[in-house]
Protein backbone atom coordinates (compact mmCIF):
# COMPACT_ATOMS: atom_id res chain seq x y z
CA UNK A 1 0.00 0.00 0.00
CA UNK A 2 1.04 3.47 -0.42
CA UNK A 3 1.73 5.79 2.14
CA UNK A 4 -0.69 7.92 1.26
CA UNK A 5 -3.40 5.31 1.66
CA UNK A 6 -1.87 4.42 5.15
CA UNK A 7 -2.11 8.02 6.43
CA UNK A 8 -5.63 9.49 6.48
CA UNK A 9 -6.16 12.79 5.56
CA UNK A 10 -7.81 13.54 9.00
CA UNK A 11 -4.62 12.55 10.91
CA UNK A 12 -2.50 14.63 8.91
CA UNK A 13 -3.05 17.32 11.53
CA UNK A 14 -2.61 16.17 13.93
CA UNK A 15 1.10 14.93 12.21
CA UNK A 16 1.72 18.64 11.38
CA UNK A 17 0.97 19.62 14.75
CA UNK A 18 3.12 16.86 16.83
CA UNK A 19 6.02 17.28 14.06
CA UNK A 20 5.96 21.30 15.59
CA UNK A 21 6.00 20.50 19.00
CA UNK A 22 8.92 17.88 18.03
CA UNK A 23 10.93 20.89 16.79
CA UNK A 24 10.86 22.61 20.27
CA UNK A 25 11.75 19.01 21.98
CA UNK A 26 15.05 19.25 19.65
CA UNK A 27 16.17 22.43 21.13
CA UNK A 28 16.06 21.37 24.02
CA UNK A 29 17.85 18.36 23.58
CA UNK A 30 20.58 19.04 21.45
CA UNK A 31 21.53 22.11 22.57
CA UNK A 32 24.09 24.59 21.62
CA UNK A 33 25.13 21.02 18.90
CA UNK A 34 21.82 22.34 17.64
CA UNK A 35 22.51 24.45 14.15
CA UNK A 36 19.24 26.55 13.40
CA UNK A 37 18.32 24.07 10.50
CA UNK A 38 17.40 22.08 13.44
CA UNK A 39 16.31 24.17 16.37
CA UNK A 40 13.79 26.33 14.36
CA UNK A 41 12.13 24.01 11.53
CA UNK A 42 10.75 25.69 8.45
CA UNK A 43 6.91 25.78 7.69
CA UNK A 44 5.59 21.99 7.64
CA UNK A 45 3.57 21.30 4.50
CA UNK A 46 0.42 18.60 5.91
CA UNK A 47 1.15 15.21 4.69
CA UNK A 48 -0.60 14.83 0.79
CA UNK A 49 -0.74 12.22 -1.82
CA UNK A 50 2.69 10.64 -2.46
CA UNK A 51 3.25 9.37 -5.69
CA UNK A 52 6.18 7.27 -5.67
CA UNK A 53 9.37 7.68 -7.97
CA UNK A 54 11.24 4.64 -8.49
CA UNK A 55 14.71 5.09 -6.83
CA UNK A 56 25.01 5.08 -2.03
CA UNK A 57 37.13 9.60 -0.69
CA UNK A 58 41.13 14.13 -5.73
CA UNK A 59 44.14 14.32 -7.18
CA UNK A 60 46.47 11.73 -5.84
CA UNK A 61 49.03 13.78 -4.61
CA UNK A 62 52.34 13.05 -2.00
CA UNK A 63 50.91 9.69 -0.57
CA UNK A 64 49.83 7.13 -3.15
CA UNK A 65 48.88 3.42 -2.45
CA UNK A 66 51.70 1.29 -1.33
CA UNK A 67 51.00 -2.14 -2.96
CA UNK A 68 51.09 -4.59 0.03
CA UNK A 69 48.35 -2.63 1.67
CA UNK A 70 45.52 -4.86 -0.12
CA UNK A 71 42.09 -4.97 1.56
CA UNK A 72 43.16 -3.34 4.98
CA UNK A 73 43.30 0.09 3.52
CA UNK A 74 39.34 -0.14 2.89
CA UNK A 75 39.11 -0.35 6.88
CA UNK A 76 37.69 3.51 7.12
CA UNK A 77 34.55 4.73 5.47
CA UNK A 78 30.83 5.60 6.28
CA UNK A 79 27.55 4.91 4.92
CA UNK A 80 27.93 8.31 5.23
CA UNK A 81 24.29 6.10 6.23
CA UNK A 82 27.82 9.23 6.26
CA UNK A 83 25.74 8.31 4.52
CA UNK A 84 21.08 0.08 2.68
CA UNK A 85 24.83 2.30 3.50
CA UNK A 86 27.57 2.38 1.48
CA UNK A 87 30.87 2.68 3.41
CA UNK A 88 34.09 1.00 2.64
CA UNK A 89 35.28 -2.94 3.72
CA UNK A 90 34.68 -3.76 6.67
CA UNK A 91 36.92 -2.86 9.51
CA UNK A 92 39.47 -5.94 10.02
CA UNK A 93 38.02 -8.16 12.93
CA UNK A 94 34.59 -5.95 12.41
CA UNK A 95 30.82 -7.21 11.57
CA UNK A 96 28.60 -5.36 9.13
CA UNK A 97 29.65 -6.15 5.83
CA UNK A 98 32.27 -6.25 3.05
CA UNK A 99 31.52 -2.53 1.02
CA UNK A 100 34.51 -1.51 -0.85
CA UNK A 101 34.99 1.51 -3.26
CA UNK A 102 37.78 0.75 -5.26
CA UNK A 103 34.93 0.97 -8.05
CA UNK A 104 34.66 4.60 -9.17
CA UNK A 105 31.17 3.69 -10.44
CA UNK A 106 29.81 2.43 -6.84
CA UNK A 107 30.73 5.57 -5.79
CA UNK A 108 29.24 7.59 -8.27
CA UNK A 109 26.27 5.88 -7.09
CA UNK A 110 27.30 6.40 -3.48
CA UNK A 111 27.35 10.44 -3.99
CA UNK A 112 24.17 10.46 -6.41
CA UNK A 113 21.87 8.70 -3.39
CA UNK A 114 23.69 10.09 -0.39
CA UNK A 115 26.03 13.32 -0.91
CA UNK A 116 23.19 15.70 -1.25
CA UNK A 117 20.78 14.05 0.41
CA UNK A 118 22.18 12.97 3.46
CA UNK A 119 25.77 14.02 3.99
CA UNK A 120 25.45 17.65 2.84
CA UNK A 121 22.96 18.55 5.40
CA UNK A 122 24.83 17.36 8.48
CA UNK A 123 28.40 18.82 6.89
CA UNK A 124 26.28 22.11 7.20
CA UNK A 125 25.26 21.20 10.76
CA UNK A 126 28.81 20.48 11.34
CA UNK A 127 30.11 24.06 9.83
CA UNK A 128 27.81 25.38 12.72
CA UNK A 129 29.79 24.00 15.32
CA UNK A 130 33.19 25.22 13.64
CA UNK A 131 33.26 26.87 11.14
CA UNK A 132 36.63 28.08 9.09
CA UNK A 133 37.17 31.44 8.06
CA UNK A 134 39.59 32.78 5.30
CA UNK A 135 42.81 31.52 5.54
CA UNK A 136 42.13 28.86 7.66
CA UNK A 137 44.32 25.53 6.32
CA UNK A 138 41.71 22.95 6.71
CA UNK A 139 41.99 19.16 6.72
CA UNK A 140 38.83 16.51 6.24
CA UNK A 141 39.83 13.26 6.95
CA UNK A 142 37.88 10.56 5.48
CA UNK A 143 36.79 12.98 3.12
CA UNK A 144 34.64 10.21 1.03
CA UNK A 145 33.50 11.90 -2.43
CA UNK A 146 34.42 14.93 -1.35
CA UNK A 147 31.14 16.67 -0.45
CA UNK A 148 32.48 17.97 3.15
CA UNK A 149 35.83 19.11 1.64
CA UNK A 150 33.79 21.21 -0.79
CA UNK A 151 31.91 22.82 1.64
CA UNK A 152 34.85 23.75 4.07
CA UNK A 153 36.53 25.33 0.72
CA UNK A 154 32.97 27.39 0.03
CA UNK A 155 33.35 28.83 3.76
CA UNK A 156 36.97 29.92 3.58
CA UNK A 157 36.65 31.44 0.15
CA UNK A 158 39.09 32.64 -2.69
CA UNK A 159 40.12 36.07 -0.71
CA UNK A 160 43.63 34.48 0.62
CA UNK A 161 46.57 33.14 -0.31
CA UNK A 162 46.84 30.76 2.53
CA UNK A 163 43.22 29.11 2.95
CA UNK A 164 43.16 25.59 1.42
CA UNK A 165 41.49 22.48 2.08
CA UNK A 166 43.11 18.99 2.28
CA UNK A 167 40.50 15.69 1.96
CA UNK A 168 42.34 12.45 2.61
CA UNK A 169 40.98 8.80 1.97
CA UNK A 170 42.04 5.12 1.17
CA UNK A 171 39.32 5.16 -1.41
CA UNK A 172 40.59 5.28 -5.11
CA UNK A 173 37.02 5.07 -6.63
CA UNK A 174 36.27 7.88 -4.15
CA UNK A 175 39.34 10.35 -4.79
CA UNK A 176 38.21 10.12 -8.31
CA UNK A 177 34.52 11.19 -8.00
CA UNK A 178 36.16 13.95 -5.64
CA UNK A 179 38.63 15.14 -8.22
CA UNK A 180 35.68 15.06 -10.79
CA UNK A 181 33.23 17.21 -8.37
CA UNK A 182 35.78 19.44 -7.75
CA UNK A 183 36.16 20.14 -11.74
CA UNK A 184 32.41 20.83 -11.91
CA UNK A 185 32.87 23.47 -9.22
CA UNK A 186 35.74 25.34 -10.74
CA UNK A 187 33.75 25.31 -14.23
CA UNK A 188 30.17 25.78 -12.93
CA UNK A 189 27.95 28.17 -10.65
CA UNK A 190 29.00 27.55 -7.66
CA UNK A 191 30.59 30.11 -5.31
CA UNK A 192 34.48 30.95 -5.33
CA UNK A 193 36.51 28.09 -3.18
CA UNK A 194 39.83 27.79 -1.76
CA UNK A 195 41.89 25.56 -2.95
CA UNK A 196 41.45 21.67 -2.62
CA UNK A 197 43.58 18.85 -2.77
CA UNK A 198 42.71 15.26 -2.53
CA UNK A 199 45.46 12.67 -1.52
CA UNK A 200 45.46 8.84 -0.98
CA UNK A 201 45.46 7.82 3.18
CA UNK A 202 44.24 5.33 5.09
CA UNK A 203 43.40 7.27 8.03
CA UNK A 204 45.10 4.97 11.03
CA UNK A 205 47.43 2.64 9.03
CA UNK A 206 51.28 2.15 10.28
CA UNK A 207 51.85 1.74 6.30
CA UNK A 208 50.32 5.08 5.93
CA UNK A 209 51.84 7.80 7.84
CA UNK A 210 50.17 10.86 6.65
CA UNK A 211 50.35 12.95 9.29
CA UNK A 212 53.83 12.87 9.33
CA UNK A 213 54.18 15.40 6.05
CA UNK A 214 51.54 17.53 7.93
CA UNK A 215 52.92 18.15 11.31
CA UNK A 216 51.46 21.32 12.94
CA UNK A 217 49.86 22.31 9.66
CA UNK A 218 46.51 23.07 10.42
CA UNK A 219 44.11 25.30 11.99
CA UNK A 220 41.32 23.21 11.58
CA UNK A 221 40.13 19.49 10.91
CA UNK A 222 36.93 17.35 10.49
CA UNK A 223 35.86 13.86 10.23
CA UNK A 224 32.30 13.49 9.17
CA UNK A 225 30.77 9.70 9.55
CA UNK A 226 34.86 7.71 8.94
CA UNK A 227 35.39 7.72 12.75
CA UNK A 228 33.42 4.29 13.35
CA UNK A 229 34.87 2.71 10.40
CA UNK A 230 38.72 3.37 11.48
CA UNK A 231 40.40 0.02 12.56
CA UNK A 232 41.86 2.42 15.40
CA UNK A 233 40.17 5.43 15.94
CA UNK A 234 42.29 6.48 18.88
CA UNK A 235 45.65 6.56 16.58
CA UNK A 236 43.98 8.34 13.73
CA UNK A 237 42.56 11.07 16.46
CA UNK A 238 46.20 11.22 17.56
CA UNK A 239 47.83 11.96 14.13
CA UNK A 240 44.73 14.12 14.07
CA UNK A 241 45.92 16.25 16.77
CA UNK A 242 49.93 15.98 15.26
CA UNK A 243 48.70 17.75 12.39
CA UNK A 244 46.68 20.56 13.94
CA UNK A 245 48.68 23.56 15.14
CA UNK A 246 48.47 24.36 18.72
CA UNK A 247 45.08 25.18 19.62
CA UNK A 248 43.89 23.68 16.33
CA UNK A 249 40.19 23.21 16.61
CA UNK A 250 38.86 18.74 15.57
CA UNK A 251 34.95 18.53 14.61
CA UNK A 252 33.64 14.92 14.21
CA UNK A 253 30.63 13.50 13.50
CA UNK A 254 29.37 9.60 14.21
CA UNK A 255 25.92 8.22 13.58
CA UNK A 256 23.97 6.89 16.27
CA UNK A 257 22.41 3.58 16.67
CA UNK A 258 20.41 2.74 13.22
CA UNK A 259 17.28 2.20 15.90
CA UNK A 260 17.18 6.00 15.94
CA UNK A 261 17.71 6.74 11.83
CA UNK A 262 13.77 6.14 10.75
CA UNK A 263 15.08 5.68 6.96
CA UNK A 264 17.93 3.18 7.90
CA UNK A 265 15.73 1.38 10.29
CA UNK A 266 12.94 1.25 7.16
CA UNK A 267 15.14 0.03 5.05
CA UNK A 268 16.79 -2.95 7.17
CA UNK A 269 12.96 -4.28 8.10
CA UNK A 270 11.88 -4.14 4.72
CA UNK A 271 14.93 -5.73 3.53
CA UNK A 272 14.09 -8.22 5.61
CA UNK A 273 10.67 -8.36 4.78
CA UNK A 274 11.66 -9.04 0.99
CA UNK A 275 13.63 -12.03 2.37
CA UNK A 276 17.11 -10.71 2.08
CA UNK A 277 17.61 -10.63 6.03
CA UNK A 278 21.67 -11.14 5.09
CA UNK A 279 21.41 -7.47 3.35
CA UNK A 280 19.86 -5.99 6.08
CA UNK A 281 22.14 -6.68 8.49
CA UNK A 282 25.15 -5.69 5.76
CA UNK A 283 22.94 -2.38 5.30
CA UNK A 284 22.22 -1.52 8.70
CA UNK A 285 25.42 -2.88 10.65
CA UNK A 286 28.99 -0.69 10.47
CA UNK A 287 28.02 3.00 9.50
CA UNK A 288 25.77 2.39 12.76
CA UNK A 289 28.47 0.75 14.83
CA UNK A 290 29.41 3.36 16.94
CA UNK A 291 27.40 2.56 19.97
CA UNK A 292 26.31 -0.78 20.19
CA UNK A 293 24.75 -0.21 23.23
CA UNK A 294 21.93 2.12 21.92
CA UNK A 295 22.31 4.88 25.06
CA UNK A 296 23.25 8.52 24.46
CA UNK A 297 25.85 8.08 26.89
CA UNK A 298 27.56 5.27 25.65
CA UNK A 299 27.74 7.19 22.36
CA UNK A 300 29.04 10.39 23.64
CA UNK A 301 31.44 9.05 26.67
CA UNK A 302 33.23 6.63 23.85
CA UNK A 303 33.35 9.69 21.94
CA UNK A 304 35.16 12.10 24.58
CA UNK A 305 37.33 9.03 25.80
CA UNK A 306 38.24 8.46 22.65
CA UNK A 307 39.23 12.31 21.65
CA UNK A 308 40.89 12.26 25.44
CA UNK A 309 43.15 9.68 24.59
CA UNK A 310 44.43 10.74 21.74
CA UNK A 311 45.92 13.58 23.36
CA UNK A 312 43.28 16.61 22.96
CA UNK A 313 42.10 18.97 25.57
CA UNK A 314 38.45 20.37 26.50
CA UNK A 315 36.77 17.11 24.49
CA UNK A 316 33.61 18.01 24.37
CA UNK A 317 30.48 15.68 22.62
CA UNK A 318 26.72 15.59 22.42
CA UNK A 319 23.63 14.52 20.92
CA UNK A 320 22.59 15.81 17.25
CA UNK A 321 19.28 15.69 15.95
CA UNK A 322 18.32 16.47 12.30
CA UNK A 323 17.30 15.82 8.92
CA UNK A 324 17.94 14.21 5.66
CA UNK A 325 15.75 15.35 2.27
CA UNK A 326 14.44 13.48 -0.58
CA UNK A 327 12.35 14.67 -3.34
CA UNK A 328 10.33 11.61 -3.07
CA UNK A 329 9.60 8.15 -1.01
CA UNK A 330 11.43 6.31 -3.77
CA UNK A 331 14.43 8.84 -3.92
CA UNK A 332 14.57 8.01 -0.12
CA UNK A 333 14.30 4.15 -0.39
CA UNK A 334 16.96 4.47 -3.25
CA UNK A 335 19.35 5.25 -0.87
CA UNK A 336 20.58 1.00 -0.95
CA UNK A 337 21.86 1.99 -4.67
CA UNK A 338 25.73 1.85 -3.72
CA UNK A 339 25.62 -1.28 -1.21
CA UNK A 340 27.42 -4.14 -2.90
CA UNK A 341 23.98 -6.00 -3.49
CA UNK A 342 22.29 -2.43 -4.69
CA UNK A 343 23.06 -3.37 -8.76
CA UNK A 344 21.32 -7.07 -8.04
CA UNK A 345 18.43 -5.66 -5.62
CA UNK A 346 17.56 -2.90 -8.26
CA UNK A 347 18.02 -5.48 -11.34
CA UNK A 348 15.21 -7.64 -9.85
CA UNK A 349 12.45 -5.26 -10.73
CA UNK A 350 9.61 -7.28 -8.61
CA UNK A 351 12.03 -7.43 -6.08
CA UNK A 352 12.99 -4.01 -5.78
CA UNK A 353 9.26 -2.53 -6.04
CA UNK A 354 8.60 -4.74 -3.28
CA UNK A 355 11.79 -3.47 -1.51
CA UNK A 356 9.99 -0.27 -2.10
CA UNK A 357 6.81 -0.72 -0.86
CA UNK A 358 8.13 -2.31 2.29
CA UNK A 359 10.61 0.52 3.23
CA UNK A 360 7.32 2.97 2.58
CA UNK A 361 5.14 0.98 5.00
CA UNK A 362 8.14 0.56 7.93
CA UNK A 363 8.73 4.41 7.22
CA UNK A 364 5.06 5.10 8.72
CA UNK A 365 6.39 2.85 12.49
CA UNK A 366 9.49 4.35 12.64
CA UNK A 367 9.24 7.90 11.73
CA UNK A 368 5.67 8.88 11.98
CA UNK A 369 4.70 12.33 12.57
CA UNK A 370 8.40 13.27 12.36
CA UNK A 371 8.68 12.52 8.70
CA UNK A 372 7.42 15.32 7.16
CA UNK A 373 7.41 18.02 3.88
CA UNK A 374 8.87 21.09 4.41
CA UNK A 375 9.14 23.87 1.84
CA UNK A 376 12.37 23.62 -0.78
CA UNK A 377 13.45 26.84 -0.01
CA UNK A 378 14.44 26.32 3.80
CA UNK A 379 16.71 23.61 2.70
CA UNK A 380 19.59 25.79 1.44
CA UNK A 381 21.17 23.68 -1.07
CA UNK A 382 17.81 22.44 -2.67
CA UNK A 383 16.37 26.25 -3.33
CA UNK A 384 16.58 25.78 -6.62
CA UNK A 385 14.07 24.40 -9.32
CA UNK A 386 13.37 20.61 -8.67
CA UNK A 387 11.21 18.09 -9.22
CA UNK A 388 9.04 18.61 -6.22
CA UNK A 389 6.69 15.60 -4.84
CA UNK A 390 3.72 15.00 -6.56
CA UNK A 391 0.23 16.63 -4.68
CA UNK A 392 1.99 19.00 -3.04
CA UNK A 393 3.82 21.23 -6.17
CA UNK A 394 7.86 21.76 -6.49
CA UNK A 395 8.14 24.24 -3.52
CA UNK A 396 8.16 20.69 -1.08
CA UNK A 397 11.17 18.07 0.01
CA UNK A 398 10.67 15.30 2.23
CA UNK A 399 12.64 15.41 5.86
CA UNK A 400 13.18 12.34 7.44
CA UNK A 401 15.04 12.77 11.04
CA UNK A 402 18.48 11.21 11.84
CA UNK A 403 20.86 11.59 14.62
CA UNK A 404 24.33 11.92 15.21
CA UNK A 405 26.71 12.34 17.78
CA UNK A 406 28.92 15.43 17.18
CA UNK A 407 32.62 16.28 19.25
CA UNK A 408 35.35 18.75 19.37
CA UNK A 409 38.02 19.18 21.29
CA UNK A 410 41.33 21.30 21.09
CA UNK A 411 44.90 20.59 19.99
CA UNK A 412 46.87 21.43 23.23
CA UNK A 413 48.66 24.63 23.28
CA UNK A 414 52.00 22.37 24.64
CA UNK A 415 51.87 20.06 22.63
CA UNK A 416 52.45 16.04 23.19
CA UNK A 417 54.53 13.31 21.74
Amino acid sequence: RSLSNMVSAASAARHVASAARRGVAVAAVAGRFAPPSVTSRAPLVPLGSLADASPFRVGVGTLTPPANLSRRLHSHHSFHTSSGVAAEAAVEGGGGGDFTFSSADQARRYDAALGKQVFRPWCEAMMELSRPVTGNHVLDLATGTGENALLLAENIGAGSSTGRVLGLDSSLGMLEVARSKKEEYATGKHPEIAPVQFEFANACHADTPWHENHLQRFDRAYCHQGLQFFADPEEACRRVRLALKPGGQFTVAVWAHVERQPLFLAVKRALISVGKPEWAEMAAGQPFSWDPTNTHAGGIDKLETTLIRAGFDAPDAGVEEGDIYFDSLGEAAGVIAAAPFGAELAADKALYAAYVAEVERHLVDTAGAAMRFVPRASVSYMSGAGKGVDGLGEGSVLAIPAMAYFGHATAPWYPKP
